[in-house]
């Protein structure tokens, strides 16, 4: 995205945004970062993909984008606090992988990530394709994100080491 006039104002010279993925969700979750003249990080946004919807890029981007403006603006990032994960009440989405077309590696490393997440999962044959079957509770990307962030928002953050190589920082 271009960087309006107002952002320049408040020292942003560029933008930058990345996706954090995960093999059975696909995006867990939409970083956005404002930054400065030195590529040093002003504010950061984070908006984390339900499990239930259908995700769309541009609308994390925008999301993550307006968390990160909001941060820079307020100075702050105590309002946009992940909240932590209820347990208790859990909803489940089932998601088919066709085992069938993926690589002998492939279907090794998806297993593998479904066991470390500890999640149910079953093979079953449909219309003649090989089929792996994964139950996801919905706070898993939520979860998965509290891993690396408190905050959905953030002003003057301190680099994660994904960010580090993103922009190519010791």
């Amino acid at each position: 995205m271009k960087t309006d006039d107002l952002l320049r104002g408040l020292g942003v010279s560029s933008e930058r945004h990345y996706f954090e993925n995960s093999l059975i969700l696909g995006n867990v979750y939409t970083v956005y970062l404002l930054l400065d003249e030195n590529d040093d990080i002003l504010s950061r946004g984070i908006a984390i993909c339900s499990v239930s919807d259908q995700h769309e890029k541009k609308e994390g981007i925008h999301r993550a984008r307006g968390r990160a403006i909001k941060a820079l603006y307020t100075k702050k990032e105590v309002d946009l606090k992940i909240n932590s994960v209820n347990r208790e009440y859990v909803i489940y989405t089932t998601r088919g992988f066709n085992i069938s077309k993926m690589t002998i590696d492939a279907t090794a490393r998806l297993k593998n990530e479904i066991g470390a997440s500890l999640l149910e999962a079953w093979e079953s044959h449909l219309d003649g394709k090989e089929m792996l079957f994964v139950r996801i509770p919905n706070w898993l990307p939520t979860s998965l994100t509290q891993d690396t962030f408190d905050y959905k928002s953030y002003y003057k953050p301190v680099m994660t080491q994904k960010e580090k190589l993103i922009l190519k920082k010791k």
